[in-house]
């Protein structure tokens, strides 16, 4: 791994915030600590997945996260989300997973992803 990346790494696994980053491709290049606490999956299970399966642990079923959405246009992504906001090039938006875990949902608010 080139020091940059290892570097940027490092800090993404340090944010106080979850964050998943994917490439271009749909694969997960970084899962940090708060979102293993946040979802109970470690990073190592998830670095490489494709296919969506970073949205089982939220949703229980394949399929495209804010994450994914940056590419697809205004109305896809106002579609599958309550509150939208573009901020230049950040989307803001505020979810509510109902099945997040047993028991009780999950509310998301300011959930960033830059496009």
């Amino acid at each position: 791994m080139a020091r940059t990346t290892r570097e940027m790494a490092e800090i993404i696994d340090f944010l106080p915030d979850a964050t998943l980053v994917i490439d271009r491709e749909g694969r997960v290049i970084a899962w940090n600590k708060a979102m293993e606490s946040l979802t109970g999956v470690p990073a190592g299970s998830m670095i490489g997945k494709g296919d969506y399966e970073y949205a089982l642990p939220f949703y229980k079923e394949r399929r495209p996260m804010l994450a994914n959405l940056v590419f697809m246009p205004g109305a896809e992504i106002e579609k599958r989300y309550d509150f939208v906001e573009r901020k230049g090039d950040t989307l803001v938006v505020d979810i509510f997973i109902p099945d997040f875990r047993p028991g009780g949902g999950l509310f998301l608010g300011e959930g960033e992803s830059a496009l």
